[in-house]
């Protein structure tokens, strides 16, 4: 499989890398992470140069890794600083990675290194300043293309269908999405006026079942990361405040047919309340755990290892984000590799 490799992916959630290493395989490429003294990130390819033993299944000395098959320590930059066999020469040095740690993420860039600038990382800000117990995170490795996991979110109609009685109700359906793109920016926008939030939302009002004006919007940017938000302004001012969820769903390759889910929800309400945080934490992870995540597995496995457009699927209106996402991705790999691209894939 092809992907876009000058670009930073999210290798893990902050909280994940602690003290001790991490084996995180992104691309089909295995790699190791862990924290130099500094605390800042390290990746090393996971493969000891020697005999080619997982570094990850080592440990860490001084913020470095001991290989503990034969002893050899490598820096967070490959070079092999120790060789208890004999001199430390640069012929056993292990690639590294550049990698970087912004908005409770580490990222991870797999193509030139020299290409590698921090400040294209993605501006999610949003996350930094958000109180603690008013945002939550998650990770699902799931059987899945992350392709599919993208299409999931930028067509959020499922949630009328798989998720009726928590995050859906029928009104995405109903308000007919509006695609824009811009550059290499895809965006979906749904609005429902004066209409019941969905249950999720509506259950935080003081009075349910009151109308509101919800706006739903998703904005995906390549290769897979996208930022869903829902806003909800009651018509009634005593029914409480404007209700403002923002949440990242963004999905990094494993293999073709495995991804890594990383979540990181935010939100402007009940900010201060720990324990409403893990619920909510609790709730919306579990709906992906038992909802969206077996019926991703299961279109895999009916796919099997054949590309979507191989499938030949029947396609809808509400595919148009989806399709959109999939030709800017598919152009960028194509610039990236300067081959052309392939007209016939994603016209449907």
């Amino acid at each position: 499989m092809q992907y876009l490799r000058n670009c930073w992916y999210v290798a893990c959630l902050s909280g994940e890398l602690g003290q001790s290493m991490l084996a995180r395989t992104i691309c089909e490429q295995p790699l190791a992470f862990f924290r130099s003294t500094d605390g800042a990130p390290a990746a090393l390819t996971d493969a000891c140069s020697h005999r080619l033993a997982p570094l990850s299944a080592g440990c860490l000395k001084d913020g470095e890794i001991m290989c503990r098959y034969h002893g050899l320590r490598f820096g967070r930059d490959g070079r092999c600083t120790h060789n208890p066999h004999g001199p430390a020469t640069a012929s056993l040095a292990v690639r590294s990675w550049p990698s970087a740690e912004r908005h409770d993420l580490v990222w991870v860039w797999l193509g030139d290194p020299d290409a590698a600038d921090p400040a294209q990382i993605p501006d999610l800000s949003f996350i930094d300043t958000t109180p603690p117990h008013a945002k939550f995170t998650g990770y699902l490795e799931t059987a899945a293309n992350f392709e599919l996991c993208t299409d999931n979110i930028l067509d959020l109609t499922h949630t009328d269908y798989l998720h009726p009685d928590t995050l859906g109700g029928g009104g995405l359906t109903r308000a007919r999405g509006q695609v824009t793109t811009q550059g290499d920016t895809v965006a979906i926008r749904w609005e429902n006026p004066a209409e019941v939030a969905p249950p999720a939302l509506d259950r935080e009002f003081i009075r349910q079942g009151e109308l509101s004006d919800t706006v739903t919007q998703v904005e995906w940017v390549a290769p897979a990361i996208l930022r869903l938000s829902v806003d909800v302004a009651p018509l009634c001012p005593d029914n409480g405040d404007e209700i403002r969820t923002a949440t990242m769903h963004i999905m990094t390759p494993e293999s073709p047919m495995r991804t890594h889910y990383f979540v990181v929800s935010t939100r402007n309400f009940r900010a201060d309340d720990a324990d409403y945080n893990a619920g909510l934490a609790a709730f919306i992870n579990g709906i992906f755990l038992t909802d969206d995540k077996p019926m991703l597995e299961a279109q895999q496995a009916r796919m099997g290892t054949a590309d979507l457009w191989a499938c030949n699927p029947a396609m809808l209106a509400i595919d148009a984000a989806s399709v959109q996402a999939r030709r800017v991705l598919q152009r960028l790999i194509a610039a990236e590799q300067h081959q052309p691209e392939n007209a016939d894939s994603g016209t449907k």
